[in-house]
């Protein structure tokens, strides 16, 4: 019901979000996901009616969007935070890391919508930071940049170790999803995600054949960045084919061992791992 009506009157978003933030710490894990669901969306709703009415309205900002953008902001800092610590409710974790992703989004400029704002709003207008680049009354581009730098890093320290040994298979593939889905929607990031990804060597972190959901999460990552078109993607078109390679050789080694392990009686159904990246000296 709170997402319901804020979405359609955010008028009364400062008045449901003590409740919201409350239900983001329910004992019962799908109220609390719902709670992060929600939190989501309005976040999204909240950011881009302030983008537009601060570009086109001629009377200023709303008192009641300011307050809500200042619930939007507390929204934020508490969903972020459960998106980096543990916690037996995996599922609500799940939720906080995508809401990270959407702020990284809606804080960095989409390079697949014009950089110039439109003459005027329509419903279907949607949004693109880099439009605050003229001024905006309230938002600031370059904090807002520096703060989705800041949730980038988060996330890529979870996929590095020591804190990757301390993941699950399910919070693994969350993280590189996300970041597969951050790198592709944002090229100039390429840079500091594909590191990482490349880096997940599956003979020395849990990223293993053995663990199909956490491997073929990798393997879906790297064959979705290698259809990227944009230019930022281009220098790390060899590593990708390269990493490519290696992990269709791992899916070969995976299936060939698991025939010989029926034929012989074996069930344990393991490969030897492959290593994604070659040490360079």
């Amino acid at each position: 019901m709170i997402g319901e009506i804020g979405s359609k009157h955010t008028v009364f978003i400062p008045d449901m979000m003590p409740s919201l933030l409350d239900l983001l710490n329910d004992e019962t894990p799908a109220v609390a996901r719902q709670a992060v669901k929600t939190g989501t969306d309005l976040f999204a709703k909240v950011l881009q009616e302030l983008v537009i009415q601060g570009l086109f309205s001629s009377g200023g900002i709303d008192e009641s969007l300011k307050s809500s953008w200042e619930w939007m902001l507390k929204l934020k800092s508490a969903v972020s935070l459960m998106a980096f610590q543990p916690t037996s409710n995996e599922g609500v974790r799940m939720l906080a890391v995508k809401f990270v992703e959407k702020t990284v989004l809606m804080h960095t400029p989409d390079p697949n919508i014009t950089s110039d704002p439109p003459n005027q709003a329509t419903e279907d207008t949607g949004f693109n930071i880099a439009w605050l680049r003229g001024g905006h009354p309230l938002l600031n581009v370059g904090d807002l940049a520096m703060e989705a730098s800041q949730s980038l890093g988060l996330l890529l320290e979870q996929l590095k170790s020591p804190k990757i040994r301390l993941l699950s298979t399910s919070m693994i593939i969350v993280f590189v999803t996300s970041l597969s889905a951050i790198a592709q929607r944002r090229p100039s990031f390429y840079g500091r995600i594909l590191p990482v990804l490349l880096s997940l060597d599956p003979a020395n972190t849990i990223i293993k054949v053995q663990i199909p959901g956490a491997f073929h999460a990798l393997k879906s990552a790297i064959d979705a960045c290698l259809k990227c078109t944009h230019s930022s993607a281009e220098p790390w078109r060899a590593r990708l084919l390269e990493a490519q390679n290696i992990i269709n050789q791992g899916d070969s080694i995976a299936a060939n061992d698991s025939n010989a392990g029926r034929s012989a009686g074996d069930t344990s159904n393991r490969a030897e791992s492959l290593p994604l990246t070659e040490t360079r000296t």
